[in-house]
């Protein structure tokens, strides 16, 4: 009885020091991910805020950045440079911690409901975007904890092709080509209506 109670503590005491070891890395990883994904940041590229984002979607951003699908301006060549360090499971860690961290709202729609770009806003970005059921079904991020300015830089990246996928599904494919056949009007106008829709 002795001998198990004790094999028990040995093997209670390994498993305690592996998860110690594990999380010094991602503790630091978490430090810097918060130097530049926070509404406080003040570091000369402050990325998004990460909470509220699905896990999966998370991760797929990293791995996208460390394969280099996300790449060509300087915000994307840092975190491509970042995740160049990271290991597929540091990435599901930092994914699955990200995405329960508390946010800020940035960005709402009703704010700017009397813009032109609203209407575009409504008929190519709302119910992919603004709905709980529409992200479930697409996989789309919820754009309230998104900055204006992030948005917009986003958008123009998909609309230049700088924005890829690797593999597509069909409402990635339907995003893409709903922001490069906007024309220039409706372009320029969902642009306005986003910086203007600060909550």
């Amino acid at each position: 009885m002795g001998s198990r109670l004790i094999k028990h503590f040995c093997l209670l005491f390994v498993l305690l020091s592996s998860t110690t070891v594990i999380s010094e890395p991602l503790t630091h990883k978490q430090k810097s991910c918060l130097s530049c994904h926070t509404v406080d940041s003040r570091t000369a590229f402050r990325g998004p805020q990460i909470g509220g984002l699905p896990e999966a979607y998370i991760y797929q951003q990293l791995v996208d950045f460390k394969t280099g699908l996300r790449v060509g301006v300087d915000e994307q060549n840092v975190m491509a440079a970042v995740s160049q360090s990271m290991s597929e499971a540091q990435m599901k860690d930092i994914a699955e911690w990200a995405a329960d961290l508390e946010t800020t709202a940035m960005f709402d729609h009703s704010k700017a409901s009397d813009l032109p770009g609203f209407q575009v806003y409504e008929t190519t970005c709302l119910d992919c975007h603004s709905s709980f059921m529409g992200r479930l079904m697409t996989g789309s991020p919820n754009l309230e904890s998104l900055s204006p300015d992030y948005l917009v830089s986003q958008l123009h990246l998909f609309r230049n092709g700088s924005r890829h996928f690797k593999s597509p599904t069909k409402h990635q494919t339907k995003m893409m080509k709903v922001v490069k056949d906007l024309s220039e009007v409706d372009f320029a106008n969902l642009n306005a209506f986003i910086k203007s829709a600060m909550p």
